[in-house]
């Protein structure tokens, strides 16, 4: 089974590529989810090489992983894959 990681982040664009950095080796996929940021958080978590969905408003850091556990989820993360940790930039010490 495949394993990633969905990495909520609010106006982190100076920290998310490190956070990023150390994720990677741990899972297969890593998906920020860029909760409204007025940075460029989304194009720093592209760079760093994570797959980005970007949310119109800030619906606070439970919004990411609720929306990976409702029916109608639009994301997949392919067959026998699932979201496996959430990890929270604010919190992650590089």
């Amino acid at each position: 089974m495949e394993a990633a990681a969905v990495i909520p982040a609010y106006n982190e664009e100076d920290r998310i590529g490190e956070v990023i950095e150390e994720t990677e080796g741990h899972v297969d996929r890593i998906l920020v989810v860029d909760d409204g940021s007025t940075d460029c958080t989304a194009g720093a978590s592209e760079e760093a090489g994570a797959d980005v969905l970007i949310h119109d408003e800030n619906r606070g850091y439970l919004g990411a992983d609720s929306m990976f556990r409702s029916e109608d989820s639009r994301i997949s993360f392919g067959r026998g894959s699932q979201p496996r940790f959430l990890v929270s930039p604010s919190t992650f010490t590089v």
